[in-house]
């Protein structure tokens, strides 16, 4: 009986999924757009850093804002917002942007990084040994949101 019932299992199993495909279903209706379907991706100039801090002071760095409308606060909320810099090479880093320096025998670290909120944002440029009487070169930007 047992072996019977086995074949009958077998046999089902085999040949229950043959025989002709039916027609396709009527089409579902168009629901929302899913997430991360929107982007915005923009190019930015900065010639003018402000220095935050005395020069060659402790914990003094450099900063830079952009104003940005697109990034509204439904993106700063929700979405992502992503910043590169362009290097000598044109290639585009992420940042944070970490570079090691050496002059003589004075090594130091020049770093850029960012934070944002609804309509900016706020490009940082950070030495590690505080010197800030150099003030950082022109440096283009690459602005990419979605949401």
């Amino acid at each position: 009986m047992k072996r019977l019932l086995t074949l009958l299992v077998a046999a089902f199993l085999l040949l229950g999924c043959e025989g002709p495909m039916g027609p396709m279903g009527p089409e579902g209706p168009e629901g929302p757009p899913g997430e991360g379907t929107s982007w915005d991706v923009s190019e930015w100039t900065v010639n003018q850093w402000t220095l935050s801090g005395t020069v060659n002071g402790n914990n003094s760095f450099y900063y830079a804002d952009l104003v940005i409308p697109k990034l509204t606060p439904f993106i700063a909320q929700n979405g992502n917002v992503f910043v590169y810099k362009y290097t000598s090479n044109n290639v585009q880093a992420p940042l944070p942007y970490v570079s090691h320096k050496a002059e003589g025998t004075a090594l130091w670290t020049e770093t850029y990084d960012f934070d944002f909120t609804p309509g900016s944002i706020r490009i940082y440029v950070q030495y590690s040994d505080f010197q800030t009487s150099i003030v950082p070169p022109s440096s283009k930007f690459r602005v990419v949101m979605n949401w």
